[in-house]
This record gives structure tokens, sequence and C-alpha cells, in this order.
């Protein structure tokens, strides 16, 4: 939920706070519902306050949108900023990766100069932890060979990650000294997903004041 405590147009400037919890926020989405005019190239300030106690999260819980690049954007989070988490692998598979819980456009030239104050938190999806391993049983064959029977055994998935962090490896029900990996592996275990990055500015040059928590990467 956001709401404005500016009149736009012609107010050059918006002031926007989000007091409720969101779900893949878009800055200019936002801006543009309370009837901002993204076509006019003068220069203009948006101050976007998240209270505290919000949940902004989703794939990536906080994105600019294509702000006109004369826009300057103004930030003061009290809230809770994520990104989404990776999978746990499957048959075999490694986790997913997590994904960036701040993202903003790409632009070039412009006047705009950001700024972020983050009083609160700000993380990095989690890595999903990586496939578990599966065997089948290795049984004599009475000839001094053997062969690989039911019942199947499953070790366990890899843990996710820690906020930003790198998920799990998966393992074999027996660990890796159990006999029937060397003959009878149905599936070897995954690695786990990388963990995603607390904020990509992608470029944008940004004043940032970190007041709170960051977990996870910033990548400029």
């Amino acid at each position: 939920m956001a709401s404005s405590s500016a009149d736009v147009p012609p107010n050059n400037n918006l002031e926007i706070t989000v007091a409720g919890n969101t779900t893949n926020f878009v800055v200019l989405a936002a801006a543009q519902a309370l009837g901002f005019d993204n076509a006019l190239t003068t220069d203009r300030t948006i101050t976007l306050t998240i209270n505290a106690g919000v949940q902004m999260t989703g794939t990536n819980g906080f994105q600019t949108g294509a702000l006109q690049q004369n826009t300057t954007l103004a930030v003061i989070n009290n809230g809770t900023i994520s990104g989404g988490d990776g999978a746990t692998g499957s048959s075999g598979g490694n986790g997913g990766a997590g994904s960036t819980a701040v993202v903003y456009s790409t632009v070039t030239g412009g006047s705009a100069t950001h700024s972020w104050i983050n009083n609160s938190t700000i993380n990095g999806g989690r890595g999903g932890g990586g496939s578990a391993g599966r065997t089948t049983t290795e049984v004599s064959d009475g000839d001094g060979g053997s062969n690989c029977e039911l019942p199947t055994k499953t070790g366990t998935a890899g843990a996710a990650g820690g906020f930003g962090g790198t998920g799990g490896t998966g393992s074999f029900s027996g660990g890796s000294n159990d006999n029937d990996i060397a003959d009878c592996t149905v599936f070897t275990p995954g690695t786990g997903g990388a963990g995603g990055a607390a904020i990509q500015w992608q470029g944008r040059t940004v004043s940032f004041t970190n007041n709170g928590s960051v977990s996870g990467s910033i990548i400029a």
C-alpha cells in the first residue's frame, strides 16, 4: 500500500509512504498510480519511505522500474526487503539461485542523483539446497558378481542457505562411504544454489548509508 503527501502534477516532486506489505514492489508503478507523469524530462525527486514492520517480498522485493533519467529517487527504509529463495534441487539437480532484493533499472545519462538510508533490513534470497543422492542396493549374484536391486536408498537434500548465502550440497543415504555408491548410483547429490545479491545498482550512482543489516552482496 502506497500513499502520497504531495499533489502531482503540476508539483515536480512526489513523496510516497509504503505502509503495508508488498510483493514485487515497483517504484514507478506506485508513483504513476498517484498521478506521476514519467514522460516529463524536468528534474524531479521521488522521496519514498518504507515504514517499520513492512515486508517487501517477491522475486525482487523492491524495483525502481524505468524511472525517467532526470528523476532522483531518495529512499528511507525502515522495513524488511527480501529477494526470493531458490528452490531445492530434485532428482540429482542442483539447488536454485536466490534472487536480488533491491534492483535498479539500467539508465544512462541524466541529472538524477540517488540516495538510500537503510535503517532496517535488506536480505538477498537464500540459495536452495542441492538434491539428495539416491542408490539402489548392491546384492551378490552368487557367482562372484553383484546386481543392483530394490529397495532404493535416498539421502538428504542440502539445507537452504542463509539470507544471501549458498545452499548446502545434498548427500547419499549412507554418506560418502556407502558401499552402493560405486556401482548402484541412481543419481548423485546436487550442489547448493548461489545466494542472491542484496542490491544491484545496475550502474546507477547511489549514496548508500547503512544503519541496519544487509545480507548478500552489493553489486555496482
